[in-house]
């Protein structure tokens, strides 16, 4: 049977599609210029650039291999594509944040505009994509991605996302296997960027579904069976992740199988709730674990009935509005890697995670308005109206969400608003007012995340080296004690135990913390130079 062809467009609908293009990329960039004002944050950003000392020698050969070292892990993950970007914008721009902000700015914005460009050639409906394409431009619920520099993984990686969408179009119509091999590269290189992409197989038979409409034709047998190698990769980064991560102690097994359960179906009706209404957002939203209230496992149950209740309806809807059932499936289907059933950190949920899965709920939005509308005129008019004053309304409070990511206090004193048992806020605050010389200032602040989280290691290790300096060596030592037990693997946090053993004189102990620290990451220098300290000390 002959392939669907992609609808026809005039050429005036294609300078008018170019127009609206050019359009967007003007307002992206002009709601989002402020961030190049922004400074690199305390949280991740160091681990990605500031701090690590392959990326700070900027893109080179010897880098070029690092990057793409199996056992070169950054954050947990690894992401050979996403380094490389950060590598080749040390030596653009040094380490001048605003070069770095414009590179994550500029990814943003090709993003908006392949959007565009996609949707439109699958549909044939400029307006519709143009609405879903600005939404995803302007939703404060994107403000993290864009302005947090080691977000760079999530612009990058949609990039080849959209380009795999893309590819794959192109081999529905045309029926060309080279296409659906530049897919699967496209996806490969996607997954090296962020491996978030191992939904985008299925999101492919949505687009069987709808618009492609390849099902009734095919069947599903030769649409799943023509994924497998697609499915394969997916399996292959699935396996490199999980192995990543949990040699890095990034994976969270100490929370039970039912609070993630009931954090995850609870995280869906939270997502739709802030995509509706950005109340005031977070870098980080503490997970509750454990102790979760009666009233958390309440809205879970609500949010899992809500979720059940969506899909059948949309499943009954699916011939009369197909493009209900596409994005709904596509915002819960992309959620699921990042939902918190394999719990990696110690979020419950994070605004980044939306900047893919929104998009299925913006196309409800664009095409449901359009079907609502039908043929009549005037509806038309005030629909047109009254989008264009919500776009309005969701840029400026992009705009406003922009502020605090101009340092790592403005950003975490702003999560403490949201928040104010925000352990993780409370120390990356302390870390913050400690480079600025406020070490008092800091120790509250440790104190409250310590008082908040018992077993938050970064905060004990930060709290137990503050002690130290105020000569309270004692509390330093038992603080000290508990961070490196909790932390075996961090070279840091044993080598300010082994500096505290030593000034109380536990020669052995000390000696066998710093070697410990050495063990870890032989490099250490400040470990190098304790040793000799402790040498000079001994009989």
């Amino acid at each position: 049977m002959t392939p669907p062809r992609e609808p026809a467009a005039s050429p005036d609908s294609n300078v008018l599609c170019a127009l609206v293009c050019l359009a967007l990329v003007a307002v992206t960039l002009a709601v989002y210029w402020p961030v190049r004002s922004c400074d690199f944050v305390n949280y991740d950003d160091d681990a990605y650039v500031t701090a690590n000392a392959a990326v700070l020698e900027g893109l080179s050969g010897e880098t070029l291999a690092w990057a793409f070292r199996t056992d070169t892990t950054v954050a947990s993950n690894w992401h050979p594509v996403t380094m490389l970007s950060h590598l080749a914008d040390v030596s653009l721009f040094g380490l001048d944040p605003a070069g770095h902000h414009l590179t994550s700015l500029l990814w943003h914005a090709l993003n908006v505009v392949l959007l565009l460009l996609l949707l439109r050639s699958a549909t044939g409906s400029l307006w519709c994509s143009a609405c879903v394409a600005a939404l995803f431009a302007l939703h404060p619920l994107n403000v993290q991605t864009v302005a947090w520099i080691s977000e760079r993984k999530s612009v990058v990686s949609t990039f080849f996302w959209l380009a795999a969408l893309w590819t794959y179009m192109g081999y529905a119509r045309s029926g060309a296997r080279s296409r659906l091999i530049a897919t699967g590269a496209l996806l490969t290189l996607g997954l090296m960027a962020k491996s978030m992409l191992v939904t985008l197989p299925c999101v492919l038979l949505l687009l069987d579904v709808w618009p492609l409409d390849r099902v009734a034709r095919l069947g599903w047998r030769r649409l799943v069976l023509e994924k497998l190698p697609l499915f394969a990769i997916v399996g292959v980064a699935s396996w490199i992740t999980l192995v990543a991560q949990e040699s890095s102690d990034a994976m969270l097994a100490n929370i039970p199988m039912g609070y993630r359960f009931a954090n995850a179906t609870g995280g869906y009706l939270e997502y739709l709730g802030k995509l509706a209404w950005p109340h005031p957002l977070s870098i980080f939203y503490p997970h509750p674990g454990s102790e979760m209230t009666s009233g958390q496992l309440g809205f879970a149950a609500i949010s899992a009935a809500a979720v059940i209740g969506v899909s059948l309806t949309a499943y009954r809807w699916r011939q009369r509005a197909p493009w209900a059932l596409f994005g709904w499936l596509w915002f819960v289907g992309t959620l699921v890697p990042v939902i918190g059933l394999v719990q990696v950190g110690d979020q419950a949920i994070a605004d980044r995670y939306t900047y893919v899965p929104a998009i299925g709920l913006f196309v409800i939005v664009a095409w449901g308005a359009r079907a609502f509308c039908g043929q009549r005129a005037r509806a038309r008019v005030v629909l047109s109206v009254a989008v264009a004053v919500w776009l309005s309304l969701l840029a400026v409070r992009t705009r406003a969400e922009l502020a605090p990511w101009k340092n790592s206090e403005a950003l975490f004193r702003h999560a403490l608003v949201e928040n104010d048992r925000n352990y993780l806020a409370h120390t990356n605050l302390a870390a913050a007012l400690y480079d600025q010389g406020l070490k008092q200032e800091a120790v509250e602040h440790l104190t409250l995340a310590v008082e908040y989280d018992s077993g938050y290691a970064l905060a004990l290790a930060n709290l137990g080296t503050l002690y130290a300096e105020g000569g309270q060596l004692e509390d330093a030592e038992r603080m000290l004690s508990v961070a490196a037990y909790m932390l075996p693997e961090t070279a840091r946090a044993h080598n300010a135990l082994g500096a505290v053993s030593m000034q109380l004189g536990k020669l052995d102990q000390a000696e066998s913390e710093f070697l410990r620290a050495l063990e870890i990451d032989p490099d250490y220098e400040l470990t190098k130079a304790n040793l000799a300290r402790l040498a000079g000390l001994r009989p």
